[in-house]
């Protein structure tokens, strides 16, 4: 028996505009804690006319030092497909 593994892969070159996606996994949380207790004050929020986007902006700057992110487009897909040519 003769097993094939189908790989596919895109020509495509990757969107310059795309965002990575955050490495949630490999994050400093200890440091990004003690970041957001530097960064985000009540006291400087509610004097700000959108805390919403203030609070926002805050954590995704204290994120952007402590949890890495992916590179957009250097991933392959492998689709794991193996099809036995008996099968075919």
């Amino acid at each position: 028996m003769v097993s094939l593994s189908v790989i596919i892969r895109s020509n495509i070159p990757p969107d310059p505009d795309a965002l990575g996606s955050w490495k949630l996994h490999k994050a400093d949380w200890k440091a990004f804690t003690n970041n957001c207790r530097q960064e985000i004050k009540i006291d400087s929020i509610i004097s700000v006319a959108d805390p919403t986007l203030f609070s926002s902006e805050k954590l995704i700057t204290v994120a952007s030092y402590t949890i890495p992110k992916s590179k957009p487009g250097k991933h392959a897909v492998n689709t794991g497909w193996t099809v036995s040519v008996q099968q075919l």
